[in-house]
């Protein structure tokens, strides 16, 4: 019986995968969980894990998500290369060719950055959520 044969671009996907599954989840738990001495006073935990662990596993998979991330790119370069390349060459003229998804993309991506930076809807309005959850953890804690 022969071995399959071992290919690193599956490795990589599937620790993506559950790299940032971790990260989602964990950065829930984190958001929806108490400060750090509510949840000592209070012996905090969530699955069986206390703030901290859970704080550990979120970086600890973070890095991992980075790392592969990386190695993701560097897999694909080539393709990435070729398929960046394929759509410069058929291009004709600048503006009647480019998508428009790439640049929606950025736009989005700097507005949600100046309003998280800037205290604005949306992201002010998650900071308030999260504050909201502090304080009922805090109030649970005092009673």
């Amino acid at each position: 019986m022969t071995l399959p044969t071992f290919r690193g671009r599956a490795l990589v996907a599937t620790l993506m995968l559950f790299g940032f599954t971790t990260l989602v989840t964990s950065g829930f738990v984190l958001y929806a969980s108490p400060t750090g001495r509510v949840a000592r006073d209070l012996g905090w935990s969530f699955l069986t894990l206390d703030k901290w662990q859970w704080r550990d596993m979120h970086m600890a998979f973070a890095l991992l998500f980075l790392l592969t991330a990386l190695c993701h790119v560097w897999l694909n370069f080539k393709p990435l290369k070729n398929y960046i390349r394929q759509k410069l060459a058929a291009q004709q003229g600048f503006a009647h060719r480019w998508r428009i998804e790439p640049a929606l993309a950025v736009a989005l991506c700097v507005l949600l950055g100046i309003s998280a930076i800037k205290g604005f809807p949306p992201a002010q309005s998650i900071a308030d959520a999260r504050e909201t959850i502090t304080q009922y953890w805090e109030e649970s804690a005092e009673k």
